[in-house]
């Protein structure tokens, strides 16, 4: 009686295993294909994603932010510029307008 009891909780156990396994488990299409996580891969280019991740240096992810600040800083810049040129043309044409209303 006392051995049924076990193999019952033996059972319990296994099923409530097998369903949280189940529950945690993510269903994949091809499963022999290694899956790099996302925080894991690597942002440059195409060559140095067949670099395996061990081999990437800091260096380059260093420099790849300090790039893409500069490229951000650079932008805001060219975007600023571009107001101003906007700018200017409006005053020019206004004061185009106001020298033909003189002349008049």
């Amino acid at each position: 009686m006392n051995s049924t009891k076990n193999k019952e909780c033996c059972d319990e156990r296994k099923i409530s295993s097998e369903a949280k396994g189940k529950s945690d488990k993510i269903p994949r299409i091809f499963p022999t294909v290694p899956v790099i996580p996302k925080y894991q891969r690597p942002q440059s280019t195409f060559a140095s994603f067949l670099m395996p991740i061990e081999c990437q240096s800091s260096e380059e992810d260093e420099k790849l932010l300090h790039l893409s600040m500069e490229l951000k800083k650079n932008r805001s810049n060219a975007n600023a510029i571009h107001d101003i040129i906007a700018n200017l043309k409006s005053s020019l044409l206004e004061l185009n307008r106001n020298l033909e209303k003189n002349k008049k």
